[in-house]
């Protein structure tokens, strides 16, 4: 049987610099957090890691890797304006990786 995925949301910028603010001008990381309408549990994570980083960016998320480095897209690109008239398959084959 499938498994429900539990419904995450995740808070936009300026909703967290909103609260982060509130806890700063002097409200409890409870109160700021009803304010903010966002989740206690959240907000106290938050709180942290803002305290500890000082900021309330969110972290990249690990993922596939990029098959091709931005330096192998500009040398693609590179090609391809240098030679316009030639056909893609033509360009993929004598391409970089190949």
């Amino acid at each position: 049987m499938a498994r429900n995925k539990t419904s995450r949301v995740q808070h936009d910028s300026p909703k967290k610099n909103r609260f982060i603010g509130l806890v700063l001008g002097g409200q409890n990381v409870h109160n700021a957090s009803i304010m903010a309408d966002i989740p206690s549990s959240t907000a106290a994570d938050l709180w942290t890691k803002y305290k500890t980083t000082g900021s309330t960016k969110n972290r990249p998320r690990s993922g596939r890797p990029k098959k091709a480095t931005d330096r192998v897209k500009r040398s693609i690109v590179r090609n391809a304006v240098k030679e316009r008239r030639k056909p893609f398959r033509e360009l993929a084959n004598e391409g970089p990786g190949n």
